[in-house]
């Protein structure tokens, strides 16, 4: 279960505060590293791939959090397997009007209403408004949380300039904190060959917020 979409796609939401399609067409080749910083390239380079605006091209850093939970480890079997060029959760469908989006928020809605917490205001999307929360929480530059969700970063100042480094942008990501969520109790992905999958014992934060709302 913790190698599929639908265990990784909320995590990623959470940590990244990237939209459901953004996230749903991401290919192996667009998890990347530079500098030593491993980041997501959110980007439309080849078909069928959409962004929502220009703003939406972006390259956003991986959190702690989700190297602990196995992800890099996830990706790297994965690259092993496949081509670049296949996308890194090949099981999520494309949806009838050719997004990603679909699928992954039909699931994430039934499964809260599954587990009792459906309302009429919490979907995937919410992962994206928990996200912000964190930035705010761990007192973010304005600009760093707007270039890491990809929207405009809005005044006169934010249209010049050739944008954020991203050293810059990982170490105000790392951070954030979701410490309402006992991390611990969440199985990590093992690299293959490796063995059973175990508990990660350590949880990060200490002053809670919500990860679902």
């Amino acid at each position: 279960m913790n190698d599929d979409w639908r265990f990784w796609l909320p995590l990623l939401g959470l940590w990244t505060g990237a939209r459901s399609n953004e996230l749903g067409q991401l290919l192996l080749s667009d998890i990347k590293e530079e500098d030593g910083i491993a980041y997501l390239h959110v980007i439309d380079d080849t078909e069928g791939k959409r962004v929502k605006t220009a703003h939406a091209r972006r390259k956003v850093p991986i959190h702690d959090q989700l190297k602990a939970l196995g992800f890099l480890s996830l990706v790297a079997d994965r690259k092993r397997m496949s081509r670049p060029e296949d996308r890194l959760f090949p099981d999520l469908k494309v949806g009838a009007k050719g997004y990603y989006s679909h699928n992954v928020t039909k699931f994430f809605s039934d499964y809260l209403v599954k587990i009792g917490i459906k309302t009429g205001k919490n979907s995937f999307h919410s992962l994206r408004h928990s996200f912000q929360d964190a930035c705010r929480h761990a007192k973010m530059f304005h600009g760093h949380r707007e270039a890491i969700a990809g929207r405009e970063e809005g005044g006169v100042g934010g249209n010049y300039g050739s944008g954020h480094d991203l050293s810059d942008l990982n170490a105000s990501l790392q951070a954030i904190r979701h410490p309402s969520v006992d991390w611990s109790a969440i199985p990590c992905y093992l690299p293959r060959g490796s063995g059973a999958m175990t508990q990660h014992p350590c949880p990060l934060g200490d002053n809670g917020f919500s990860a679902v709302g």
